[in-house]
């Protein structure tokens, strides 16, 4: 899966709601870097539903929260 900027909509330990541009698969495994202090975490999607504004709703199951080294 490409890289993209996203929006979160609902974010908690083990899950997010992102909005995006684009469709994304369900089932894909995701990266999921958050802009506060570089935390990361591995994910799938779960679902993605089409909005009335023409993006997309993709829920992410996430396995977990780490920060991400330094300079990283």
């Amino acid at each position: 899966m490409p890289e993209e900027s996203t929006v979160t909509d609902n974010v908690s330990l083990h899950g997010a709601r992102v909005t995006t541009v684009r469709p994304w698969q369900a089932g894909t495994a995701v990266l999921v870097t958050f802009r506060w202090e570089g935390v990361r975490s591995e994910g799938r999607v779960a679902y993605c539903q089409r909005k009335e504004s023409g993006d997309f709703a993709n829920g992410v199951e996430l396995y977990g929260l780490w920060k991400a080294a330094s300079g990283t």
